[in-house]
């Protein structure tokens, strides 16, 4: 796709297959890592799906600063299109963010890397527990691992399309068909 091929040649990336990183807010501002092992990452992720893999590191403007001086890891926090964002992605892995709902569309793996569960329950809650998400949650860097190993991507799409019904979305991406 021309549109995929020019936002990747924009963020400098060639031909990499990317998974985007997109933790959310957190009210203590001071949290700003969360432990994330991004040359196991693109290990992990290399050996399960194949190619060569990079970081896209969206953060929030105030929790940005993890990963910057990794290698493979690119910092995308002040690019203006997060929903190019993901239509770039090969993975998305975020927490908490609605950014998962927006990629959930394009049935693509995701996972749900949440170290601060906990904090985060008492902190906000959930509308619908994030325990009926039709996504993985990795609390850990070993268990992220291993849901990356586990991931069957029909199953993937069972869960979301059934989540999809569950919440009675319809989109069909037709919305814009005369």
């Amino acid at each position: 796709d021309q549109h995929m091929d020019r936002i990747k040649k924009f963020l400098g990336i060639g031909d990499k297959k990317c998974v985007l990183y997109a933790p959310t807010f957190r009210n203590d501002l001071n949290k700003t890592e969360f432990g994330l092992d991004y040359r196991r990452l693109i290990r992990v992720l290399g050996q399960k799906f194949g190619g060569e893999w990079i970081v896209l590191k969206r953060g929030h403007y105030h929790t940005n600063t993890e990963g910057e001086n990794e290698e493979n890891v690119v910092n995308v926090s002040d690019y203006p299109d997060m929903q190019e964002l993901l239509l770039i992605s090969d993975v998305l892995l975020t927490d908490y963010s609605s950014s998962i709902w927006d990629y959930s569309i394009l049935k693509r793996p995701a996972f749900l890397y949440t170290p601060d569960l906990d904090d985060y329950y008492e902190e906000r809650d959930f509308y619908i527990d994030i325990h009926k998400w039709p996504f993985a949650i990795c609390r850990t860097n070993d268990e992220l691992e291993t849901e990356i190993w586990n991931y069957e991507h029909q199953e993937c799409i069972r869960k979301i399309e059934n989540h999809h019904e569950f919440m009675e979305s319809y989109e069909a991406g037709t919305a814009c068909r005369n």
